[in-house]
């Protein structure tokens, strides 16, 4: 969970686009400055950019290095929520332990269905979805959370 209150410029930027959820206070700014610098972005972050934005919008951040505001990047799906400053740390809390409150295997596994999104093909996705709902479906957090439907 990436908790963005200022300048995510170079580096800084490709660190939040590795995680999961990002949050940004209003007071956030996200450049992909490294074109600046006569550099590519690192840590694959033109690749997980483009995942996050699109094409057209992370080639407008990598080979412009324009800065992008809190809401343009609300907009955009850079950024999963916008709070004012002193609101961030409460915002990104209640995710955390909202996220926490989850089944851990079910968590681990729909990351892993997210990731392969990326790389498989629709059919691979189905197929290993198939093996990973059956285990899921057989196990005590399934259970735990279907028994209330029972009654």
């Amino acid at each position: 969970m990436a908790a963005v209150n200022g300048p995510a410029l170079g580096a800084g930027l490709d660190l939040a686009m590795a995680c999961d959820l990002r949050v940004a206070s209003t007071a956030a700014v996200f450049t992909s400055s490294w074109i600046k610098l006569g550099l590519v972005p690192g840590m694959g972050g033109a690749h997980l950019l483009s995942r996050a934005v699109g094409a057209t919008r992370a080639t407008e951040m990598v080979l412009l290095g324009r800065p992008v505001s809190p809401q343009r990047a609300l907009d955009w799906g850079l950024v999963n929520d916008v709070a004012e400053p002193e609101n961030l740390e409460a915002r990104v809390q209640a995710l955390v332990e909202e996220i926490a409150a989850l089944p851990a295997a079910a968590l681990d596994r729909s990351k892993a269905s997210l990731r392969r999104a990326l790389s498989l093909g629709f059919e691979q996705e189905l197929a290993v979805l198939g093996s990973t709902q059956g285990a899921l479906l057989t196990s005590e957090d399934f259970r735990s959370a279907s028994s209330r439907f029972r009654r």
